[in-house]
């Protein structure tokens, strides 16, 4: 029996990495595509914010002409974790300014009746150098 108790002991540790896995990984282009699936749920996403006069967006070149409005919580403090994540952005509004790869935590929450319907809470986010690492 000491294959049974190898492959119990391989699904335990299958099941406790998944436990301490991070969030799912999703794209903005699925995000765009599907978005009541995505509303609520705590996801990781990568692409290309772009800081606009009134808020920042993030685009992924596999969908670009789509893109999803990013907003802070509403009970964010200045200290936090998505506070600094913003503040590192340079602000730069020029219409040849650069994309800046990032990668943000957070989830999609809908606003009936307001534009954009749908907006991306960012909880914690990080700028990834220019090769994607």
């Amino acid at each position: 029996m000491p294959h049974v108790s190898a492959l119990g002991l391989l699904c335990l540790a299958m099941v406790l990495a998944g436990c301490a896995a991070k969030e799912p990984v999703a794209s903005v282009c699925s995000m765009r595509a599907t978005p009541e699936e995505f509303v609520g749920v705590h996801v990781e996403l990568s692409g290309f914010a772009n800081v606009w006069r009134h808020g920042v967006s993030l685009e992924d070149p596999a969908c670009p002409e789509l893109a999803i409005a990013l907003s802070e919580p509403p009970e964010n403090k200045e200290d936090s974790p998505t506070s600094k994540f913003f503040l590192s952005l340079p602000f730069d509004i020029s219409p040849d300014a650069p994309s800046i790869p990032v990668t943000i935590r957070g989830k999609l929450t809908k606003h009936s009746g307001q534009l954009p319907p749908y907006v991306f809470v960012v909880e914690s986010g990080s700028i990834r150098n220019a090769s994607g690492g």
